[in-house]
């Protein structure tokens, strides 16, 4: 029979050997302590607890960087519920692997080769010879990204919220938009619970802010670093290349896209409410938001359908590999349309930004597509079955059902409900 202590070695080289592993492990450890302190009393400003579903659904979103809600971040939770969910958001943007190794860095501790391949996973770095350079930069120019931004935000929340309040909440803010989280603290303020940014339309240092923040998240690690190498190498890699290349074109396509869909749309939180110089600003945000962001400046409810079939579509690309952000990643559906001009124009390997992609990259690209349309599937008819009464009373759709789905599986946190 095994020695307690060997058993438990045993355990931990299984664990390193299957770097996947984990790290699945690894966030499931933090959302079950999320979830455990979510649950207390003193979390909730009523004094009572939410109870263990509601506290596990809140601790997996903010872990997982989501930013669905069962109840109102500012108006239910406490402080200390607060700074747990702001505690989450960031364990869960850098992930665990990430902050556990760069605190062996800081202690200068050595770290087995097992485990830096645990940390090459986590942190996307592409040779093993680079993690512990990567993991240093990716913990202080997370650190340095979100100070920048926090002190950006508080010109504008300390005048409107006052010093404790207005430097906790930009704190808060840009943590949750470099993360790609979504959620918010504008609850608790004129315009009442759920209401995002719908009041900062007309702020353009808030609004932008939060968007370079999330778009900078959204790039990912690897990318941000090229530019730190650059001075270095004077050369940009072809991933990173690739990334702001695809990130560019669904931006401005977006953008495109949204003044031409909801310019006039006047339903009630809709773009086509506001004063026409804040329309533009607003159809940028609506672009850069779905790609995991989560925040949003006008009502997803009031937007056209054709509106919601496209901000689907950003949801479900989502962003770059090694980022804050979810979705199939952009590279991967930019080989995937790479793939079908090859096959009609009869090459034999697909290209892209003239280089050839293997067809070993494609075959991972499609399995990834695959996967993500099962479970997106799988999940609205589910919810079909579910929400079978409010579909029959009117007050929802299956485009909107679909709309939340795609929105969970990209980790969004945006809702047409």
């Amino acid at each position: 029979m095994l020695q307690p202590k060997k058993e438990k070695r045993n355990l931990m080289r299984g664990l390193l050997a299957m770097p996947a592993r984990l790290i699945t492990l690894s966030f499931l450890t933090l959302i079950a302590v999320g979830t455990l302190l979510l649950s207390l009393p003193v979390a909730s400003r009523g004094g009572s607890s939410i109870g263990l579903v509601k506290a596990f659904f809140t601790a997996t979103s903010a872990t997982c960087v989501t930013g669905l809600v069962t109840v109102d971040t500012a108006t239910h939770w406490s402080l200390f519920g607060q700074i747990v969910i702001l505690a989450l958001i960031q364990a869960g943007g850098l992930g665990i692997v990430t902050i556990t190794t760069f605190f062996f860095v800081l202690a200068r501790r050595k770290i087995g080769f097992k485990a830096m391949i645990v940390a090459q996973e986590s942190t996307a770095s592409l040779r093993v010879s680079d993690v512990m350079k990567l993991v240093r930069r990716v913990v202080l120019i997370t650190m340095t990204i979100e100070v920048v931004g926090a002190a950006v935000l508080a010109t504008r929340f300390v005048p409107a919220f006052g010093w404790s309040r207005g430097i906790f909440k930009s704190i808060f803010h840009a943590v949750s938009a470099f993360c790609n989280a979504g959620f918010d603290l504008m609850g608790n303020t004129d315009s009442g619970p759920y209401s995002s940014l719908v009041a900062w339309n007309g702020v353009p240092v808030v609004l932008l802010t939060i968007a370079v923040l999330f778009i900078l998240g959204g790039l990912g690690f690897i990318v941000i670093n090229s530019f730190v190498e650059y001075r270095k190498t004077r050369s940009i890699p072809y991933h990173a290349r690739l990334v702001l290349f695809l990130t560019g074109v669904f931006l401005v396509t977006g953008m495109a896209f949204f003044l031409l869909a909801e310019y006039n749309n006047t339903a009630s939180g809709a773009m086509g409410t506001l004063p026409a110089g804040q329309r533009f600003l607003a159809a940028f945000f609506q672009s850069a938001t779905p790609r995991t962001a989560g925040f949003n400046t006008i009502d997803q409810a009031s937007l056209t359908g054709s509106s919601k079939i496209v901000t689907i579509l950003l949801m479900f690309v989502g962003a770059a590999p090694g980022s804050t952000g979810g979705g199939i990643k952009v590279t991967t559906f930019a080989m995937l349309i790479a793939a079908v001009f090859a096959e009609l124009r009869g090459y034999e390997y697909p290209v892209l930004l003239r280089h050839r992609i293997a067809r070993a990259v494609f075959n991972k690209a499609f399995l990834i597509l695959s996967l993500g349309f099962f479970t997106i599937l799988v999940t609205t008819v589910g919810m079909t079955f579910t929400e079978r009464a409010l579909l029959a009373s009117g007050g929802t759709t299956v485009l909107d059902l679909l709309f939340e789905a795609v929105s969970a599986f990209g980790t969004v946190g945006l809702s047409a409900a």
